[in-house]
C-alpha cells in the first residue's frame, strides 16, 4: 500500500537512513508516495524513479507530464543502459495512455531507445578491452568475464549523439511496437494488432527457401515503404515484401548520401568461395588488410564497403556478434566506435546481425541478409548488388530471394535529395521479381555459420 499523509515523512526518514534502497524495490512494495517524493532530489536514477511513481499515481494529463519529466532527467544526465529499465517503464506508462496513432509512434520511439554505441569514437578503454576479448577468443580462453568488463564500460557511459533527419512525409511508413506482450503496427491513422508475428517471420523465411512469394499484409501496397521493426520482426526479409523497402531503427535516422565514390573491399579468412576478386575487377577500389585494425582504418571515410567474411551471431547482445578476420573477431563494438563509417556497406556474411552497429555509427545504408547465403550464388548475387549499389533499396531487392534487405536510407542520390524536401520519390529502375525464384535447400553449403 502507498504511504499516506504524515506516514510519508516517516517513510522518507527510514528511506534515507537505509542509504536510499533501490527505488524499484520500493515501487514493487507499493511505496509509490515515498518514491514520488524523491523526484526533485538525489541522483538522476532516483529522480527518474520518482517521476515514474508520480506517473503511476496521477491522472492521464499528470501522468504524461511526469513521463516527460522523468525522460528529461535521464536525457540531461546522459544516463545510459543502467537506467534503461526506468526509461522503458516511463515510456510504457505513456504508451498505455496514448490515444492516437501519432502519440503511439512518438512514444514508441522513446520506448525503443537503446545505446548500442555509447562510448565516444575510438575510446581507448573500450579498444583495450576489446583487444583482450579478441585474444581470449582466438586462443580459446574464457570470455565471460571479459564480456562483463565491456558491458560495465558501456553501461555508465554517456551515449554518442546520433545524427539523422526525420523520415520524409512523402514516404509511407509502418512503425511496429512491442508493448505489453502485443505487436502493434501503426501506419498513417491506422493502428492494428499483428497476430502471431513469430509465425509470420517463420513462414516468410520458409517461403524464400522454397522459392515462393511471401504472402502477408504487414506492409501497405506501395512501391516504396519505410519500416521500423521491433521484436521478432527484425528477422523478417523485408525486401521480398515490396519493391523498395527502407528498414530504419527509428524515425530520425533518415540520412542523405555523402557523395563519396571511394570503394573498399575486405575479405576474411577460410572462405569456401571468394567473390571479391571478380567484383573488384569490375568495379575497382582498394583492398583492405583483413585484420581488425586494418579493416577499421580502411573502412573509415569510405563511400562503399564490401565485407566478405564468416559471421557469428550473439543473440543476447548483437554487439558481441562478429565477423572473422585474420587476427580475430571484428565485433559490433568495434564497428560502433568508428568515427567516420562508410556511407554504404554490403555484408555478404550470412546473419551477422551487424547492420544495426553500422547504422548507429553513422552509416547511411547496409545491404545484408537474414538467411544463410549459398556459396554458389554469391558471385552472381553480389554482382547484382554492386551494379545497383547507388540505390541500395534496389540493390537489396535484386537479391531479396536470398533474404537480403536494405537497412537504413536506401534511396538513390537524386531521390534522396528530393525526399528530404518532401518531393514524391519515383524510380524507373527495373525491379526483379521474387516469385518463381529458386533457392537451394537448407542442406546447401553456406557462406558463414
Amino acid at each position: 500500500m502507498c504511504a499516506a499523509g504524515g506516514d510519508v515523512e516517516s517513510a522518507l526518514r527510514l528511506y534515507r537512513k537505509a542509504g536510499r534502497p533501490d527505488g524499484e524495490l520500493m515501487l514493487a512494495k507499493g511505496e509509490v508516495d515515498v518514491v514520488a517524493a524523491q523526484r526533485f532530489r538525489g541522483p538522476a536514477r532516483t529522480r527518474a524513479l520518482g517521476w515514474l511513481a508520480q506517473a503511476r499515481r496521477s491522472d492521464r494529463r499528470g501522468a504524461l507530464a511526469a513521463c516527460r519529466a522523468g525522460l528529461r532527467v535521464l536525457d540531461e544526465d546522459g544516463a545510459g543502459l543502467s537506467n534503461e529499465w526506468v526509461r522503458r517503464e516511463l515510456t510504457g506508462v505513456a504508451l498505455d495512455l496514448a490515444r492516437t496513432p501519432h502519440e503511439l509512434v512518438q512514444w514508441a520511439e522513446k520506448h525503443r531507445r537503446r545505446y548500442p554505441s555509447p562510448l565516444p569514437p575510438n575510446d581507448p578503454g573500450l579498444a583495450a578491452a576489446l583487444s583482450r576479448l579478441r585474444r581470449a577468443r582466438v586462443f580459446g580462453g574464457p570470455v565471460e568475464a571479459l564480456e562483463r568488463d565491456i558491458r560495465r564500460l558501456t553501461v555508465a557511459a554517456e551515449p554518442r549523439t546520433q545524427s539523422g533527419e526525420h523520415v520524409p512525409k512523402s514516404l509511407p511508413m509502418v512503425s511496429f511496437i512491442v508493448h505489453r506482450g502485443r505487436m502493434l503496427a501503426v501506419s498513417g491513422e491506422r493502428t492494428r494488432t499483428v497476430e502471431e508475428p513469430e509465425a509470420l517471420v517463420r513462414a516468410a523465411r520458409l517461403a524464400l527457401r522454397a522459392g515462393r512469394t511471401i504472402e502477408n499484409d504487414l506492409l501497405p501496397d506501395e512501391d516504396e515503404v519505410v519500416v521500423i521493426p521491433d521484436g521478432v520482426l527484425h528477422d523478417m526479409p523485408w525486401a521480398a515484401l515490396r519493391p523498395r523497402v527502407h528498414v530504419l531503427p527509428g524515425l530520425d535516422r533518415w540520412r542523405p548520401p555523402r557523395h563519396n565514390d571511394r570503394r573498399v573491399w575486405v575479405t576474411g579468412p577460410d572462405l569456401a568461395h571468394d567473390e571479391v576478386a571478380a567484383l573488384q575487377r569490375e568495379h575497382g577500389g582498394e583492398t583492405i588488410k583483413p585484420t581488425v585494425e586494418g579493416a577499421l582504418r580502411g573502412l573509415e571515410g569510405a563511400g562503399i564497403a564490401h565485407i566478405a567474411a564468416h559471421g557469428r551471431v550473439n543473440a543476447e547482445n548483437p554487439l558481441f556478434s562478429y565477423l572473422e578476420l585474420e587476427d580475430g573477431p571484428l565485433y559490433g563494438y568495434d564497428i560502433a566506435r568508428m568515427a567516420d563509417p562508410p556511407d554504404t556497406v554490403v555484408l555478404s556474411a550470412c546473419e551477422s546481425r551487424l547492420a544495426r552497429a553500422f547504422l548507429d555509427a553513422g552509416t547511411r545504408a547496409v545491404v545484408a541478409s537474414v538467411l544463410p547465403v549459398p556459396d554458389e550464388q554469391l558471385t552472381s548475387a553480389m554482382t547484382a548488388v554492386h551494379r545497383q549499389i547507388g540505390h541500395p533499396a534496389e540493390a537489396a531487392r535484386a537479391v531479396a530471394h536470398l533474404g537480403f534487405s536494405c537497412y537504413g536510407t536506401g534511396t538513390r542520390v537524386a531521390a534522396c535529395s528530393a525526399a528530404a524536401n518532401d518531393v514524391p520519390v519515383h524510380s524507373d529502375c527495373a525491379v526483379p521479381t521474387v516469385a518463381g525464384t529458386s533457392t537451394p535447400s537448407a542442406t546447401t553449403s553456406t557462406h558463414g555459420p
